[in-house]
């Protein structure tokens, strides 16, 4: 057992290095202005620049006060959108969101309407465009549809849909990339304690979809937090692989071979120390990784797993020990042990790529800065 309380900080000295000679494409927003490999694409307006599998692609939102537009960009040549959906050419009065890539080639999306009162609200339906061809086909009505989770070969995806709490049953499906499905389960919705809907983390272990289902209330556990059960959903059935006592909104990160789950816990219902857990399925035990007198959130699991402590801006990774970078404003792993991070303040902060624990700057920013995913 490890048990780390925040009191030691990490600096980091960053040694002038040679600009990384096998860092993918990059990209990143400056108070909204676009900037992809070190070019500025967009003035002003976007989010949610997302890359492709094989990053050749990145599509992003463009919001103005009158409309909103899905644009799609062929990185190697940035300047000239490949393809440019407005949302009304989706549904009438729409915005969009949740945007997933099948493939290279394939996106999906969902529409949203800005009737909430606090925020839009999904209309939890499906939409899929060819990029390249900018065909639109309606996969999923309004609520009959979901958010969609590909697997990482892009031969299948997942379907989330949040249900209604105390009305309306959650699901989770399995589709082939032809439509058929493969797999169903279902289980009481879950509140969220707002108008907000509360979605799984699901996550792809070989051909099958792992993911935690906590209590119908636990948003409203206030002494002993019930059991949330971990399960996997494969086109063989579903299974259970677990229960954990885990914090609202009890959503976990798998390890890559699926072997082990990533969880928080606060010490108690109103303390602020938060203790992270990784539960082992083979043993059906947990093991206490470190305690911080923060809130905690879980990022990424591949060569490590990855903490972030927002309020401080630490970022902690774990392969067995502890290390823990200062000063993070934005991270994302890329899959395979490298990682992109934001470190600095609002004033003056560098984008590094991170490989093998070596940090080579990709270049030095001003501003608000989020990095596409």
């Amino acid at each position: 057992m490890r048990r780390l309380i925040f009191v030691l900080w990490f600096s980091l000295v960053l040694m002038p290095t040679a600009q990384a000679q096998n860092s993918p494409p990059t990209a990143w927003m400056i108070d909204g202005s676009l900037w992809v490999s070190g070019q500025q694409i967009a003035d002003a307006n976007t989010c949610c620049a997302l890359f492709s599998p094989s990053r050749s692609h990145l599509a992003y939102l463009e919001t103005t006060d009158t409309q909103q537009t899905l644009i799609v960009l062929d990185v190697a040549s940035p300047q000239q959108p490949l393809l440019t959906l407005p949302a009304e050419a989706v549904a009438p009065g729409s915005r969009l969101g949740y945007l997933a890539w099948q493939n290279d080639t394939l996106l999906w999306l969902n529409t949203f309407e800005w009737t909430g009162e606090y925020a839009p609200l999904a209309r939890w339906d499906l939409w899929q465009v060819d990029v390249t061809t900018g065909n639109l086909t309606a996969f999923k009505q309004s609520g009959e549809g979901g958010v969609a989770v590909p697997s990482p070969d892009g031969t299948k995806f997942a379907l989330a849909h949040p249900g209604t709490y105390a009305a309306e049953f959650a699901s989770i499906k399995i589709f082939d990339v032809s439509g058929a499905e493969l797999a169903y389960y279902e289980y009481p919705a879950i509140s969220s304690g707002s108008e907000l809907a509360w979605l799984p983390v699901l996550q792809w272990v070989d051909e099958s979809v792992r993911f935690a289902v906590p209590d119908a209330n636990l948003v409203y556990s206030t002494e002993s937090l019930p059991p949330t059960m971990l399960m996997e959903l494969a086109p063989a059935g579903v299974r259970a692989l677990g229960e954990i006592r885990a914090d609202f909104p009890a959503n976990v990160l798998w390890s890559p071979d699926g072997t082990q789950a990533a969880y928080t816990r606060r010490k108690a219902a109103d303390a602020l120390e938060t203790t992270s857990f990784v539960w082992n399925i083979i043993e059906q035990a947990e093991t206490e990784i470190f305690s911080a007198q923060a809130f905690v959130s879980l990022i990424s699991w591949d060569a490590a797993l990855v903490f972030y402590l927002p309020e401080s801006g630490e970022l902690v990774f774990w392969t067995g020990q502890l290390q823990v970078y200062e000063n993070v404003r934005d991270f994302v792993s890329l899959g395979d042990g490298t990682s992109w991070l934001v470190q600095g303040d609002y004033e003056h902060a560098q984008i590094l790529y991170l490989d093998n624990g070596q940090l080579t700057p990709l270049a030095e920013v001003t501003g608000l800065v989020t990095l596409a995913r």
